[in-house]
């Protein structure tokens, strides 16, 4: 998500028709990657069928408890919160108060034997339906930019040439495959969805790269001995491998889109036009009130 969110945001793609497609699908895919984070642990002890299915059952309940605890508990507690905060007029205390927000939500989390992320989550969704949504979005950037150049580094630290080198049929194959395996997925889901050909094919572009959650995935899974290191440390390789190939695939989406429209012998689908009104062919002199906050 932060990959493809931050580039097509570059790009001026995010609020396109498969700008908002695409980001919506990664975040459909982060939730679900939580919920596989909360199982790992689950699945490292060898246990029989019916307990391990008791154990999974339990976590899910787990996870479902905590998502409704924190979510319908702390989103009242948070928008007073966040008024009273705001009232204050500090920036200072106001960056505080929601970085003490997200930090106290992963500590929930963390009682109950989860992954904090489902707490820091969850935190970003009350957050987000507060009205101080866009606020928090402009103070939280400098720590979303530094944070990933951190997550970058420490992938980067993990990535053994030696094993890649030795490997490199292997991989290859397997990030092909990753690639045009979601490719094809993702083209043909979102075409069906959208009525639209060329729509599907820049969103399968855009989301045929590995998502970030796969690398932890893939971390917890070594740790818990569910993953043997050494196919572990290949399938690491294939996901950076892929999350820097997908930079190269999310910058030229457009036009290899339209290369392979023109291969097919299709026409480039144009956007239609906003039709008018008759309530805004009324409208004279009027004013458009753009901002944030009471007004």
């Amino acid at each position: 998500t932060a990959v493809v969110s931050k580039q097509l945001m570059d790009q001026k793609e995010f609020y396109d028709s498969h700008g908002k497609i695409a980001f919506g699908i990664t975040l459909f895919q982060d939730f679900a990657a939580i919920i596989f984070l909360s199982l790992i642990p689950a699945l490292s002890h060898p246990e029989t069928t019916p307990e391990l299915i008791r154990s999974l059952a339990t976590t899910l309940g787990t996870v479902f408890a905590v998502l409704v605890v924190i979510y319908l508990g702390g989103r009242r507690v948070e928008r007073t919160l966040m008024r009273f905060i705001g009232s204050l007029k500090s920036n200072e205390i106001f960056v505080l108060t929601t970085l003490l927000t997200i930090m106290g939500a992963a500590w929930i989390s963390s009682l109950f034997h989860l992954p904090t992320m489902i707490g820091v989550f969850l935190a970003g969704m009350i957050i987000g339906e507060t009205e101080f949504r866009h606020k928090v979005e402009d103070d939280m950037r400098p720590f979303h930019d530094i944070m990933i150049g951190i997550f970058f580094i420490v992938m980067g630290l993990t990535l053994k040439l030696p094993l890649a080198l030795a490997h490199l049929p292997l991989i290859a194959g397997l990030l092909a495959g990753i690639v045009f395996i979601k490719l094809f997925l993702t083209t043909l889901i979102v075409s069906l969805y959208s009525k639209s050909f060329g729509n599907g094919l820049r969103v399968g572009l855009v989301l045929s790269n590995c998502d970030e959650f796969s690398l932890i995935l893939v971390i917890l899974g070594m740790k818990e001995k569910i993953i043997d290191p050494g196919f572990g440390n290949i399938l690491l390789i294939t996901f950076i491998l892929s999350l820097m190939f997908s930079t190269l695939l999310i910058l030229y989406n457009k036009s290899m889109t339209f290369f392979f429209l023109s291969l097919l012998g299709m026409s480039r689908e144009r956007k239609e036009p906003v039709e008018e009104t008759d309530e805004l062919r009324d409208l004279s002199n009027h004013i458009i009130l753009c901002g944030f906050g009471e007004t």
